[in-house]
């Protein structure tokens, strides 16, 4: 499994679920080289590719083939993890990153044929669709968390540290969730 932004809220979770599920290999991403050794330290993904570092169908190339990806960031980073899943992949898009920070490599080129000769899916999700799968959630959360799953988070503190958290978030200078205490 392929989790975009491991560092981040949505996938920091992921990769544990991964691991709860028992998937076989979990490769996440993030911006940094030093986030990447965070993640693999904290999160325990098996490998994580930095965005910075560049080349990465390079940096994919050794998780290959990828049969599930949760991706965030969209982009050359989407690109790429299209180019390295196995036939029959599923990719589920939550996020649009490289473009909601205006990066010049925000939008995806995708060739078509690679969906129909590889059999890839991919849709866009979002939880507000899935509102009758949320008593399901809550009773898996709380079995995982017996099973070790936690909610890792950082803490700002005051309504105006608010918008600098945001941007800090932004820029990648937070790994998990960011929670404002009011």
């Amino acid at each position: 499994m392929f989790v975009g932004s491991a560092g981040g809220a949505s996938g920091s979770m992921a990769v544990q679920i991964a691991r709860l599920l028992e998937a076989g290999r979990v490769v996440g991403s993030t911006s940094t080289a030093a986030k990447a050794a965070r993640i693999e330290a904290e999160l325990g993904c098996d490998a994580v590719i930095a965005r910075a570092d560049g080349d990465l169908h390079g940096q994919l190339a050794a998780s290959a083939p990828i049969d599930v990806a949760l991706d965030t960031v969209g982009g050359a980073q989407l690109e790429a993890v299209l180019a390295h899943m196995r036939d029959g992949g599923r990719v589920a898009l939550l996020g649009t990153l490289q473009q909601d920070l205006a990066d010049a490599h925000g939008l995806v080129k995708s060739d078509p044929f690679r969906f129909l000769a590889g059999r890839i899916a991919m849709r866009g999700y979002s939880a507000d669709d899935d509102v009758a799968a949320i008593p399901e959630w809550e009773h898996r959360a709380v079995a995982w968390q017996r099973d070790g799953l936690r909610f890792p988070h950082e803490s700002v503190h005051g309504l105006a540290a608010g918008p600098q958290a945001f941007v800090d978030a932004s820029a990648g200078r937070f790994i998990r969730t960011v929670i404002v205490h009011l």
